[in-house]
């Protein structure tokens, strides 16, 4: 959090995961939760998230050892034409309430990718 590094700990329910979004509630606080050992393991997801101020920007990703692929959420189909730049503008339909966020983290960290409803731009690094 906010370039704090904790120790490892397994996210065991949807509640430790709105515990973690509500603890970044000012403009600028954001937010890593990865899979063990990603920093020195060749494959395995994340997801990042940052309160604009404005919503929230989510992004989730998976990496394979060759490439990551980075997707930037948002509602509704439009979300994968939305741009999905390193450090470029949030546009506003990524913007996302706190429900959507906890949800959209909810079934990306179970395995189950983005729930119904929300789309991703995708930038691919590698």
């Amino acid at each position: 959090m906010n370039d704090h590094c904790s120790n490892w700990r397994d996210l065991e329910s949807r509640a430790q995961v709105v515990h973690l979004v509500r603890l970044i509630a000012t403009s600028g606080d954001w937010l890593i939760i990865q899979s063990r050992n990603l920093d020195h393991s060749p494959s395995g997801r994340y997801a990042q998230v940052m309160n604009t101020g404005s919503g929230y920007l989510v992004e989730v990703a998976y990496s394979d050892g060759a490439a990551t692929y980075n997707w930037r959420i948002g509602l509704g189909a439009e979300a994968d034409a939305a741009g999905n730049k390193p450090h470029a503008t949030v546009a506003p339909i990524q913007r996302l309430k706190f429900a959507a966020v906890t949800e959209v983290l909810d079934s990306w960290l179970r395995g189950h990718g983005m729930p119904l409803g929300y789309g991703g731009a995708l930038h691919v690094y590698g």
